[in-house]
């Protein structure tokens, strides 16, 4: 076998994991195990009916959307010309103390709407991250079409953060803007796992 450029003393080894039989039975799911008591709300997309539901159950889009079954991590939202909504709930309220949102998405173009929730706004400008939160504007971050990136953006401590793969990509001082985050989840834009915390 192959020698390890780091490793020189030791052999390098091919492993191979095979996914995606259907006729697999099902495993039971355990949606405390998914996400601690400070998540308010992940979405995986895998259901099989196609209308988006949050690991505890309680938060449901308002209709069906295409499901693409091989995303980056497993089944994603797949929007082509249809929306993905989910209606205000208590659940998915971001509070004024602090909280942090995290999506994979995969854009098709360099003009869309990634997510918009009352005040706040991620949307994607000439290939650019551009983020509102009132009257706070974050821009930066190539989001390349056609690739999948992380997004994770942050407000705390008095300011406003946006990551992208894992690197700081824009900071601002969110200064008397304080109102917490809520209303109508609204997404246009290819996602995959969708995650907001406390």
């Amino acid at each position: 076998p192959p020698r390890s450029t780091l490793f020189p003393y030791t052999t390098l080894f091919r492993s191979y994991v095979y996914a995606g039989n259907e006729q697999a039975p099902a495993q039971p799911a355990d949606a405390a195990g998914i996400a601690d008591s400070a998540t308010a709300a992940v979405f995986h997309f895998a259901e099989k009916d196609g209308i988006p539901l949050d690991q505890s159950g309680t938060v449901k889009a308002g209709g069906a959307i295409t499901i693409e079954p091989n995303g980056l991590i497993g089944p994603s939202a797949r929007l082509i010309g249809t929306p993905l909504v989910f209606p205000a709930s208590d659940k998915t309220k971001l509070p004024s103390g602090g909280w942090t949102l995290g999506l994979w998405a995969k854009p098709d173009a360099a003009q869309g709407v990634l997510y918009i929730q009352g005040p706040l706004s991620i949307a994607i400008d000439g290939g650019k991250l551009a983020v509102k939160l009132g009257t706070v504007s974050l821009a930066g971050g190539d989001l390349a079409a056609g690739g999948w990136t992380q997004l994770v953006l942050s407000a705390g401590a008095g300011k406003l953060t946006l990551y992208l793969n894992g690197a700081q990509a824009a900071q601002a001082d969110l200064g008397a803007q304080s109102a917490a985050v809520e209303g109508e989840i609204r997404s246009e834009e290819h996602t995959s796992e969708l995650q907001s915390h406390h």
